[in-house]
């Protein structure tokens, strides 16, 4: 929860600005939900990709404030980021409803960015290393139990 719309836009103008259009490197951008639509028309035939910051694992419901696949597609967002070491801390964010994410967005043939990160506290307790250890099985078992990929 960090930009406004004007920020957003700003930021998107000064990357586009210091792109090179002759380069194999994918660009990704993952503007909060409501500048998303804003931000895939800005970033129209650029070498900008945008990405959502989350999805949830269910289609339709009763998830106020909750953003589906349909949504997400129905305005060009075919990546999401799942696993922020932020939505498992504050959100609570398990595990199992870490699975649910990526099923559900792999279903949805998204392109899935799957965080492998510690938090603030780990990193500075020294205690990054098993926190990796953890979220590195968490992503063994999405791999044994769907079609994900490091490389998908």
């Amino acid at each position: 929860m960090n930009n406004d719309l004007t920020m957003t836009t700003d930021l998107i103008e000064s990357v586009k600005s210091k792109l090179n259009f002759n380069t194999d490197t994918q660009v990704f951008i993952s503007p909060s939900f409501p500048f998303l639509h804003e931000a895939i028309k800005k970033c129209k035939g650029t070498l900008i990709n945008v990405t959502a910051q989350n999805i949830n694992e269910n289609e339709s419901g009763a998830y106020t404030g909750e953003v589906s696949s349909s949504m997400l597609k129905s305005i060009g967002i075919n990546s999401v980021i799942i696993g922020h070491s932020e939505r498992r801390q504050y959100f609570n964010e398990s595990d199992s409803t870490l699975l649910k994410k990526v099923n559900k967005a792999l279903s949805e043939n998204f392109k899935v960015f799957f965080c492998i990160g510690e938090n603030i506290d780990d990193r500075n307790n020294n205690n990054y290393f098993l926190s990796l250890i953890h979220i590195w099985r968490c992503r063994r078992r999405l791999r044994c139990r769907s079609r994900w990929s490091p490389y998908h």
